[in-house]
């Protein structure tokens, strides 16, 4: 685990309405209970390092199919007045007037989405997840970018599909949209416009998954958010920790980066060296990205 990592992932649903042909996650139709929530959040902040800002995160599935829990989660925490940092990651596509009036006034719930939805870019701190398959141009991107940036979205993320095959077409194809990206970053600093990419701000030692407590929805706890995915039973007996009747001690919740990146790469089978290279890519696009940025503050 990543010793600067005190994150609390949620695993609140095992459910989605869409199912993307580049998503590992195992769909079991389970959803996290009000009870299991509130336990672990309640054991985290016990357990939470003195002078650590506690930040929880709700993920699936889909998030915002077990809305409830999430309301109720960030609304006793308010009511508390206990300072959690909490966020969310949807395909939006549940946004609903009702969620969005809700989300306007909890700035404390960061929003990320992987979908255009009504008045998305409205929400505070809102983040665009931005999905790259192996069948898109630079030229198809950078058109989605343009319009984005043209609806009011300021903050992104950058996602290529992981654990799956990139030919070498695709990764020059990859390589050239991010060329094509990161001159549209600079094109908007020239202008005065404050985009930011999410990518830089946080850190993993293995990709696309978070290297934090994670609690999945029957209330067990594992030290990755690998077990999320299909496939991961063999494995699941080396990240599991603990509970949430048994929560596990500092020194048993650290994990070497290492060992995680170690499970992953047997999980991932043949699709490892593609994800490596495109992780590479996106490393590399990240970098230049701040050294831009750095330029342009100077």
């Amino acid at each position: 685990m990543n010793m600067l990592d005190h994150r609390l992932c949620l695993l609140v649903s095992r459910r989605c309405n869409i199912r993307c042909g580049f998503c590992p996650v195992e769909f079991t139709g389970e959803d996290m209970s009000l009870g299991v929530a509130r336990k672990a959040v309640k054991k985290y902040l016990q357990n939470l390092p003195a002078e650590t800002h506690p930040k929880v995160k709700f993920f699936g599935g889909e998030p915002f199919l077990n809305w409830p829990v999430i309301k109720a989660i960030v609304d006793e925490a308010r009511a508390e007045k206990t300072k959690i940092s909490f966020q969310v990651s949807t395909n939006g596509m549940f946004l609903d007037q009702e969620k969005l009036s809700y989300l306007k006034v909890r700035p404390e719930l960061e929003v990320t989405l992987s979908f255009r939805a009504q008045e998305g870019w409205s929400l505070p701190g809102v983040w665009f997840t931005f999905v790259l398959t192996q069948n898109q141009s630079a030229e198809s991107v950078v058109e989605k970018m343009k319009f984005l940036i043209s609806e009011g979205y300021r903050q992104f993320n950058f996602l290529p599909a992981y654990f799956s095959h990139w030919s070498e077409e695709n990764l020059g194809e990859l390589e050239k949209t991010f060329q094509a990206l990161l001159q549209i970053f600079k094109g908007a600093w020239d202008r005065g416009l404050e985009l930011k990419i999410k990518n830089s701000e946080v850190f993993s030692p293995i990709p696309l998954y978070n290297a934090a407590l994670t609690v999945d929805s029957d209330g067990t706890v594992y030290s990755s958010s690998l077990i999320e995915s299909r496939g991961m039973d063999a494995l699941r007996p080396f990240l599991r920790i603990g509970s949430i009747e048994d929560w596990p001690k500092e020194k048993d919740a650290r994990r070497d980066g290492r060992f995680l990146r170690e499970i992953l790469k047997r999980w991932a089978g043949e699709t490892w060296n593609s994800t490596c290279r495109v992780d590479e890519l996106l490393t590399r696009f990240v970098n230049n990205i701040g050294v831009c940025s750095n330029e342009v503050l100077a």
